[in-house]
Formats: C-alpha cells, structure tokens, sequence
C-alpha cells in the first residue's frame, strides 16, 4: 500500500481537470521539476494543441507519450510510452511500453497519476486500467481518487496470485497493481481468472461470466453465470480446480478468509468434492509463492467416501520437495467431502530418496492408530502423494530408529508401489 497524499495534486483540483476550450486543445498532467516543486506541489496541467483532423483522444495519447513543452514541466509517461489507449463504456485502456516494470514506488505512482488525470478529462472518459506487457497493473482508477482533499487519500498497490493451469496442475501467476475503491480489486481478479495469459489455461468453464462480486469484512460473495456449473468439468479434479482457483486468488489478496461462490444469485450445492453452500475457506496446501521462491506441484490425497481423491496443490520448497509433500500432508484440512487422513502425531519425516526409492519415517502411532481399511488408506495417501513427484517411483517406510514396521496385509520390508485404495479422479 502507498500513500498519495493532497500534496501531490493539489494542482489539479486548483485547475480544475479536463478543461479543454473548445476542443482546441487537451489538459496534459505532467509533473513538476524539481527545482520548481514548491509548497509539495508534484504536478501541474500543460495546454496542449489538438492538431487538424485528430481527436481529443489522439492529441492526449500524443501529449502523454512526448516530452512536455515547458522546461519546467517532466513527463514520466514518455519513459515507458504509451503503445495504445482505447475507450470502451467510459474505460480508457493503456497499455504501457516495458519500461513501466522498471519503475518503483512513487515514479509508477506518478505515471499512473497523469495517465488517468489526462484521460480522465476527456469528456467519453471516467476511469483508467493500465496494462503493460498484456497484465493490468492499475484498474479502474478515476479522476476522483486522484484529487480528494485530505491528507487520507489512500492509494493501493494490491499484491495478488492468480491461479490457472498448466494442463495438469495450477500455474501461479503474480500480479502487481494499482488500485482505488471497494472491491475493484475482487472484481478483478475473477475477471481475470475467466481469460488465461499466453502459455496458460483457465480452469473456470468456458462461458461463465461474473455478475457480481461483494466484500464485507473478511467475507467476499462472487456471483457468476450459469454455465459455472452447466459446463463444469467432467471430472472432480476439475470441478475442484475451478472452485480452488477463485478462493485461493481472491485469498491472495489479503484480508479476505472465505469466499461463498453463487450462481445466478443462488447457492450452487455440491461441485466435485465441494459443498458451494457454504463460504470456502483458503486451501493451506495451495500457496502463492513469491518471487523466485521454488515450488513443488502435485496430487493431495484426502479419503472420500471410502475411497482417495488427489487435491492439487502447490507447496513451497524449503526441505525438498518430498518434505514439502508430507509437511502438506500432515498439516491439512477435512474440506467438503474430503477427509484428511495425517496429523502431526505421525511424525511424517523425509529420509532421503535414492535411485527414485522415498525413505519416510513415522511415528509407532501411525500403526497402532490404523488398522484394515483405514491403514490401507492412508498407506495409499501417502504413497500416491509422493509418487507425483517426479523424483519419486516408490516409498519405503521405517520408524524414526530404521525398525520396519509390521503389519497384517503388506509387506512393508520392500517399498510400496501397488495401491489398494480405489480413487475418484
């Protein structure tokens, strides 16, 4: 979050912005140089001619990506540059050349700022989106937000983890952008999971719009169209990740702690292993990672009506992956018709894999807990889960002073492969 205080444009209220005489010429936001930034005045309007045959629209988009007329004026804009700019129901789209992901901190601030000042003056224009390398990077912002009196003026940079597919697992996608006002930021981030960047694929179904989105408190209500559940995924798999990919990049958020997902202004009931009556919670077992931080993504498995489901999932790596899986394991949740089948008593514990085998010790408890079918479940789980990984072809168990433990029905002296368990995909 940063802070814009009046300071910074207070001359834009004194001039009151978007006042072009006659269609003669366009106001152009630019910022002060320093030696004249008096009285924390940052920014001050340029006249700037409308040439013969081109429209007020054009003439701003020209302003904004050339340097400013006066010596006493700097325009931040025309280090990035401006690649395009069109309008659609009052929105003015920019999108901004590669130079604006150098930026930081107050420079991005400014060039949003006289961006959407300009724009915003223009008379088929009431809010700014900035993208630059096809993601948004501000949203929504408006000439209002920019010049409220006060020194309470809050200006955010929101921080957020998109979720869509790689084809098998999710595929985390990190945004950074600006944005003013109640919800705008929610609204957004559904928006954008409906449509997948390049290389990339949505999990939501084809066709489904958003019609509305609410946040009270740490609560956030979207309501989308009908083909959320007439075109669901034909597979649980895939009816999960739709649902998982909403919470958890609303989640990413911040400040958001369930998210109740209608249809057509209607709870949805069961979608996959999920229950849409209710709020969801975010799922501790799909992380947003940060920059450069290493992941590992695969297959949870949880029991569900007797037989296992493999939740996808992302886990931060910071004990290799192996560990990441069985710290995942231990630590999640029941959640829908999910029933996790690990705590920590189990003392789940990487030993090392070797030639693919996976060595993990457990706790004596984990046997003397388990016995018949729900032994075999969660031997299955833990096998299952691991064996997504891609070092991993087999596990082995052993207790924590290198025993083999001894139990009806398996031979635990060579490593498990073969899964008892039925799964539900």
């Amino acid at each position: 979050m940063r802070r814009i205080t009046a300071f910074l444009l207070a001359l834009a209220i004194c001039l009151g912005a978007g006042c072009a005489s006659g269609g003669s010429a366009v106001e152009v936001c630019r910022v002060l140089a320093e030696e004249y930034q008096t009285d924390g005045r940052l920014v001050e309007y340029e006249r700037v001619a409308v040439r013969e045959g081109e429209t007020e629209l054009a003439a701003a988009v020209r302003a904004l990506g050339s340097g400013a007329e006066s010596a006493r004026l700097t325009n931040p804009v025309s280090g990035p540059g401006i690649l395009s700019c069109t309008v659609s129901d009052g929105t003015a789209v920019v999108e901004l050349g590669g130079g604006y992901a150098a930026l930081s901190g107050m420079e991005q601030t400014l060039v949003e700022a006289c961006c959407t000042l300009t724009l915003c003056a223009l008379d088929d224009v009431e809010r700014v989106s900035i993208y630059c390398s096809g993601k948004a990077v501000a949203i929504a912002l408006t000439a209002d937000d920019m010049m409220t009196e006060g020194a309470d003026t809050e200006f955010y940079r929101r921080e957020l983890c998109l979720y869509y597919s790689d084809g098998e697992n999710f595929a985390p996608d990190r945004r950074s952008l600006s944005v003013y006002g109640s919800e705008q930021a929610e609204r957004f981030a559904v928006e954008e999971l409906l449509r997948a960047p390049e290389g990339l694929y949505s999990v939501i179904p084809e066709g489904t719009g958003l019609l509305g989105v609410t946040r009270k408190g740490r609560a956030c209500t979207i309501n989308l169209s009908s083909d959320f559940l007439e075109k669901r995924a034909d597979t649980a798999t895939g009816q999960f990740m739709a649902a998982a990919a909403l919470v958890s990049s609303l989640a990413s958020l911040g400040g958001i702690s369930e998210v109740l997902i209608n249809v057509d202004g209607e709870t949805a009931g069961d979608y996959g292993p999920l229950n849409l009556s209710e709020p969801l919670a975010a799922f501790s077992f799909i992380c947003a990672p940060e920059d450069g931080e290493e992941t590992a993504a695969g297959r949870l498995y949880f029991e569900w009506d007797g037989a296992l489901f493999g939740a996808p999932c992302l886990l931060p790596v910071h004990d290799g992956a192996e560990q990441a899986v069985l710290d995942a394991l231990s630590s999640a949740e029941s959640f829908g018709s999910c029933r996790a089948l690990f705590s920590p008593a189990d003392e789940l514990t990487h030993a090392g894999t070797e030639n693919g085998v996976c060595t993990v010790t457990v706790s004596r408890g984990f046997f003397e807990s388990r016995m018949g079918a729900e032994l075999d479940l969660a031997l299955d789980a833990l096998t299952l889960s691991l064996l997504n990984l891609d070092s991993v072809n087999s596990v082995r168990l052993r207790y924590a002073d290198g025993e083999v433990p001894a139990t009806p029905g398996r031979d635990l002296s060579v490593p498990l492969i073969q899964i008892k368990s039925s799964i539900i995909q």
